[in-house]
């Protein structure tokens, strides 16, 4: 149920994106609202996985640059860069 009310909102998740935000979104409602006493509704769990989602989205991102960059380096070009510094 709530994979189909977020999917509905960000679009089609992968099983690990899915996974990965559930488990963000736990640990976010454990210890910021269970740990304050506080109930958590439907409408705060989704805006909560909503954000984790984006979460998840920007690290993916993040270490695919990483990743493409370090595939792409080349000393050579470094090299000559490097005295621009």
């Amino acid at each position: 149920m709530l994979r189909m009310i977020l999917e509905s909102i960000v679009g089609p998740m992968s099983d690990n994106d899915f996974r990965d935000t559930m488990e963000l979104a736990t640990d976010d409602i454990r210890i910021n609202r269970v740990g304050f006493n506080q109930q958590t509704s439907l409408p705060i769990v989704v805006d909560i996985s909503v954000s984790c989602y984006s979460l998840v989205q920007r690290i993916k991102k993040s270490s695919l640059l990483k990743r493409a960059a370090k595939e792409n380096y080349s000393p050579v070009v470094y090299h000559k860069f490097k005295s621009f510094c």
